[in-house]
């Protein structure tokens, strides 16, 4: 009676529990208060790692995108399927169901899973489990693990989380109980799309019995996920599991000879080589640029933004001692993801301090928080032919200069003059 398939991958079964804990453990990891990877919803900010980009950073936002989006075109011009069969979250999911089936006694092969009723239920009560801990999982990169289990257990999650982790749930339960593998091999648009493109290095996993020393033991099609028959030649239905290749060193290894297929970049036998060309060299270049302009913005970004902006409203006022009183109006949001305790200064082009009236002193900005001010800016004269400009700064109590920019006086011949 067959069970669980004969021929399992060591290496790709580590490589999928390793990037499964990886992906629940993540959300769990806080380095000095902050996760290490989460998208807070409520903030509107990116954290990774010790670093937080708020909405306002909406540029580095696209840019860390295009970086990954080439990654991924790159890892699919290099590996071709091997995502899809090595760490693809159907795959795994379906191999984590198929290897519980097999464990408790039930039939499994690609197009179902064959077993008595108190098998089923605990097959379907699994399939539950994975979905509910997907659906959970998903919402934790987006509300800490951390609030998330503690409103869980107050019932004061929010409910758009709830909603999240059901539908998740229940669409997982189905794929996995219904589709499983028919969803790789009719519906999974990955697929296709590497069809399309397909290189001259893309690693392919394909049978090459040069010599004709296959015995048709047919150990490569039983143990295929996907049913299908590797000596056919190359199919879009092939995940690059390797679960072909293994079954079949095992088969060849008790005849002292070794498997008749492998992993080869390309089809011309040019081993790595054939990664050297054009289409590929550029995107990784060009990962690379984009990289060093992630990295370099992320660093020298300023932790709070201000705009500035005159009230016309209130006019240009001007004080019986000849001085000039200019309304202004701060937009401030904190960008560092930790609170700040802030005063905004300035000096003119002369390098002489500027007189701020107002609440520009110890303005306390709350982590990712948002706040306005209004204040007026004190000068002895106004030119009538140019706006002078004045220097703006933003000191933070501890981290020093946080932000600096420029406002240009209005243009106002002094009468005293």
């Amino acid at each position: 009676m067959a069970k669980q398939p004969k021929y399992v991958t060591p290496r790709r079964r580590a490589f999928q529990w390793i990037s499964t804990l990886l992906i629940i453990g993540i959300p769990f990891v806080t380095i000095n208060g902050k996760s290490l990877f989460r998208l807070d919803i409520t903030t509107l900010s990116l954290q990774i790692g010790p670093a937080t980009f708020s909405i306002e950073d909406l540029y580095i936002f696209a840019l860390f995108f295009f970086v990954f989006l080439f990654c991924f075109l790159l890892a699919t011009l290099v590996l071709g399927r091997v995502w899809c069969g090595w760490a693809c979250p159907q795959t795994t999911l379906v191999d984590a169901l198929e290897g519980v089936a097999g464990m408790i006694g039930m039939q499994v092969s690609p197009a179902d899973i064959r077993g008595s009723i108190m098998q089923k239920m605990i097959l379907h009560g699994t399939a539950l489990f994975l979905g509910i801990l997907i659906g959970a999982n998903l919402v934790w990169y987006f509300i800490s693990p951390y609030v998330f289990f503690p409103s869980l257990v107050a019932g004061t999650l929010n409910p758009w989380a709830t909603g999240t982790v059901v539908t998740v749930a229940v669409l997982v339960y189905v794929d996995l109980i219904f589709v499983r593998r028919l969803l790789c091999r009719e519906f999974c648009p990955y697929g296709r799309f590497q069809t399309v493109l397909v290189d001259p290095g893309t690693l392919t996993l394909r049978y090459m019995d040069e010599d004709e020393r296959c015995i048709h033991c047919e150990a490569c099609v039983r143990t295929c996920p996907q049913g299908i028959d590797i000596k056919a030649g190359y199919q879009v239905e092939c995940i690059s599991c390797a679960k072909c290749l293994d079954a079949c060193r095992k088969v060849m290894a008790k005849k002292g000879q070794s498997g008749l297929i492998g992993y080869t970049f390309g089809i011309a036998g040019r081993g790595w080589r054939a990664l050297m060309n054009p289409r590929i060299v550029f995107i990784t270049l060009l990962i690379i640029f984009l990289s060093i302009g992630f990295l370099f913005i992320s660093e020298n970004r300023t932790l709070v933004s201000l705009k500035l902006s005159r009230i016309a409203q209130a006019g240009v006022h001007q004080s019986p001692d000849g001085s000039f009183t200019i309304p202004y109006r701060a937009f401030l949001a904190n960008k560092s993801g930790a609170e700040l305790n802030i005063s905004i200064s300035g000096v003119d082009e002369e390098g002489k301090a500027v007189v701020f009236s107002g609440p520009v002193k110890d303005v306390v900005l709350s982590k990712n928080g948002k706040k306005q001010i209004s204040f007026t800016v004190i000068v002895s004269r106004l030119d009538a032919s140019r706006q002078r400009p004045v220097t703006v700064e933003v000191r933070d109590h501890v981290q020093g200069v946080v932000n600096e920019t420029q406002l240009l006086l209005p243009v106002m011949k002094n009468p005293g003059e």
